[in-house]
């Protein structure tokens, strides 16, 4: 089931991936505090739309997008931590953030600039298979 999870992802993340975030929020607590809610709750499509690519969607497919991922993953997450982060120059970071309850694993990757009043997502996937994501680094 994971599998397909990851090549649905590929379908929905192929656009996304290469499009800008319109995601601006006022601080990084901020934006943490969305996408860690959105992301134990299992509403991925609400986070594709509020980091970025979700404009490159129809509501129907977000939604899709959210049965099939509530489908393989039948519980909410109740875990996150910080996997990994690296820090690049002029404000810009990268971050792969894991979700799981037992053995149920998701995977969140961001892009952001830090800006003087404002951190952007400029660059937001995720996926069940941790490589992919992990490979950005």
């Amino acid at each position: 089931m994971r599998r397909c999870l990851a090549a649905v992802l590929v379908l929905f993340l192929a656009g996304s991936a290469a499009a800008q975030s319109n995601g601006v929020f006022d601080s990084y607590q901020d934006l943490r505090g969305k996408l860690d809610q959105m992301m134990l709750e299992r509403r991925v499509g609400d986070a594709l739309f509020a980091f970025g690519g979700g404009d490159e969607y129809t509501p129907d497919q977000l939604r899709e997008l959210d049965e099939k991922v509530a489908g393989i993953y039948p519980q909410n997450f109740t875990d996150v931590a910080m996997i990994r982060t690296g820090a690049l120059q002029n404000g810009w970071r990268q971050e792969l953030i894991g979700y799981w309850n037992d053995t149920s694993y998701i995977y969140a990757y961001l892009l952001l600039h830090e800006q003087p009043d404002r951190i952007v997502a400029v660059k937001f996937q995720f996926n069940s298979d941790f490589a992919p994501l992990n490979g950005n680094f």
